[in-house]
């Protein structure tokens, strides 16, 4: 039975709105009778007292009350009476940055959910990474077909942060990572490579204005994330030709000096992704390596109002954290430290990749004071994972402002209280952690769906493992779980893309084990089973397209039908070539002639791989 709160006190009316948002995500009803909750805006912190169905909550911030009445009815859905808890958040900022640029746009309803769920767990700060997916009325073309975001919709959500406590910061990118936003005519005099603006160039300063007054008009933050990262071929393009080789410091220095122009004129203190300043002074080119040589005058060009933000998502050393944030306080005192709830390359998150690198980090973090962290939430590929999917790594970036001692048994026990989810429930749909030493292993749920039966590039490496057997075993795992109200459709989709990939995962091997064998009786079989993986794939996409849809704007879905498609019709076609070989139509199968080698060239051996330790999972010719 779903509990019910009597709120009363001399705050609810600050309150109000936002209570009713977390109500519905946490799952308690407020109204005129039941559990007496009285409420005092007092100071810092929050703390929960009382017995018997009275008790008294005081709160310093808004979300800091909705931590602690989530928490207060997870306690009381255990059976608790007599509560008497309190906590106070240390971090400045501590929140989550969604990526909504990779096909995946979440709706309105869908982030306003999410700041909800954020509340309760009692974060305070949300990004939305947005490449081009947001309206420029000077710009028709900026984000068109990419689902963008319209100055009310975002103003809506701006406010539904607010009165939770929770800011909204814009995150957009003025250097690198706008292959999308630049591949328009009106674009070809601003762009030095096919996704870096050409600095110096006056057209690129009055785009950027258009972004950043668009984004002063949403919402009444003073901060921003103006990007910058990743943009290794800044000077390198249009910008050699028309003024020769610069030495690339200068010309980011000059750049980010006119950004931050406009962002001061539009009342914003900006804060920028670091790996730029580091990947230059390296002569590996590498972000990560610490002997990078970073001239002193840097830190001189680096506004006093800017802040850094130092992205790591690999490493689980904490010496190596804290030598990163060593290095970044020598060429600034604001230092923002990002890392990542795992899901970026696969089809399910990436738990043990979380967690191995989290802890690390966030303990390093504790260590040299910094008092600004977020968690990152990507979607390389185009959104396959669901962001729900990430609850718990969430909760884990929110448990360290309020406790940086934080452990495995803390997390699951606060997600439950603060959500009403169970985190094992969670932990299941991690597809990938097949083998606990091998955690870079990121990508084979998707290589399994995707990959073409006779071609099969990953079946000489994913071989190495008894796929049907762990996917058989993740199946029962999510059958035997408690539901978990709300998230009905994202569990379902787990289990129709599970009893795919059972099927999927050695269908390639065996019909080539088979043909070497010149079995075509087994062949003609196996012929039969691909006509089943048709009608399983007809199904996976029924529940993705709902899934999707619950989540998402519609843009962006089409690829997926196209990959989903191409695996039907190759289906199609792998039939044909089997029955034509067993009717001796044809001699033989030429794809199956070919040789398997290890994905990833020789040396591989054994090993689960995506392409390259930081690089992207490739699918090309295998879907």
């Amino acid at each position: 039975m779903m509990l019910n709160f009597k709120i009363c006190g001399n705050s609810t009316e600050e309150i109000s709105e936002g209570l009713k948002l977390v109500s519905k995500v946490r799952g308690f009803n407020i109204s005129d009778s039941g559990i007496c909750v009285n409420i005092e805006k007092n100071g810092e912190g929050y703390s929960v007292k009382g017995d018997k169905n009275h008790y008294t909550l005081t709160y310093g911030k808004n979300n800091e009350f909705f931590r602690a009445i989530s928490m207060l009815a997870g306690l009381l859905e255990q059976g608790k009476t007599y509560i008497d808890i309190s906590g106070k958040s240390t971090l400045k900022m501590c929140g989550v940055m969604l990526d909504c640029s990779r096909r995946a746009v979440p709706t309105k309803q869908t982030l306003k959910k999410l700041i909800a769920r954020m509340a309760s767990m009692g974060m305070n700060t949300l990004m939305l990474y947005t490449e081009d997916v947001y309206e420029l009325p000077e710009y028709p073309y900026f984000g068109y077909m990419r689902g963008r975001y319209t100055k009310a919709e975002l103003k809506e959500i701006a406010y539904n942060a607010k009165i939770l406590g929770i800011e909204l910061i814009p995150c957009i990118q003025t250097l690198g990572h706008l292959e999308n936003a630049l591949r328009w005519e009106y674009a070809q005099d601003m762009k030095d490579a096919d996704d870096i603006l050409l600095i110096d160039e006056e057209k690129t300063y009055i785009f950027i204005e258009s972004m950043i007054k668009f984004w002063r008009e949403v919402c009444d933050t003073d901060k921003i994330h103006i990007g910058m990262d990743e943009a290794e071929g800044v000077g390198l393009g249009e910008y050699l030709n028309r003024h020769g080789y610069c030495d690339r410091f200068e010309i980011m220095t000059r750049h980010i000096a006119k950004v931050l122009e406009i962002t001061k004129k539009y009342g914003f203190k900006p804060m920028m992704w670091s790996d730029m300043f580091f990947k230059i002074g390296s002569k590996k080119r590498d972000y990560y390596d610490l002997d990078t040589k970073i001239p002193d005058w840097i830190s001189s060009k680096i506004p006093e109002d800017m802040s850094l933000v130092y992205w790591d998502y690999y490493h689980e050393d904490k010496n190596f954290y804290s030598t990163m944030l060593k290095n970044h306080k020598k060429i600034s005192n604001k230092i923002i430290f990002a890392g990542c709830a795992w899901a970026p390359r696969g089809l399910g998150p990436l738990y043990g990749k979380t967690f191995e690198t989290t802890f690390p980090a966030l303990a390093a973090c504790s260590e040299e004071g910094i008092e600004n962290i977020f968690v990152t939430i990507w979607h390389d590929d185009g959104g396959e994972v669901n962001f729900n999917t990430l609850l718990p790594g969430i909760q884990l970036f929110a448990e360290y402002s309020y406790d940086n001692s934080v452990n495995m048994d803390i997390l699951n026990n606060n997600f439950k209280l603060c959500t009403g989810y169970d985190a094992e429930a969670f932990y299941a749909l991690d597809l990938d952690s097949l083998d606990a030493k091998k955690r870079d292993a990121l990508g084979v749920s998707k290589q399994v769906l995707f990959q073409d039966v006779l071609l099969g590039l990953f079946d000489k490496n994913n071989a190495c493992y008894d796929l049907k057997s762990i996917y058989t075993e993740k199946l029962k795992n999510i059958n035997s779980l408690k539901k978990q109200c709300g998230m009905e459709t994202l569990f379902e989709y787990y289990k129709t893309l599970l009893e795919l990939l059972i099927k999927k995962c050695d269908i390639g091997i065996n019909i080539r084990n088979a043909y070497k064998k010149k079995d075509k009786k087994l062949l003609l079989e196996y012929a039969q089973v691909l006509d089943e993986l048709y009608l399983d794939y007809e199904k996976y996409h029924t529940v993705l397209y709902k899934l999707w849809h619950e989540t998402n704007k519609p843009f962006g879905f089409d690829q997926f039908e196209i990959r989903i498609g191409g695996a039907l019709l190759r289906f199609k076609t792998v039939k044909r070539k089997i029955i034509e070989y067993c009717n001796d139509v044809t001699p033989c199968i030429e794809e199956l002639n070919e040789e398997l080698l290890w994905f990833g060239g020789e040396g591989t051996e054994g090993m689960l791989l995506e392409t390259t330790k930081y690089g992207k999972l490739h699918i090309g010719t295998t879907c």
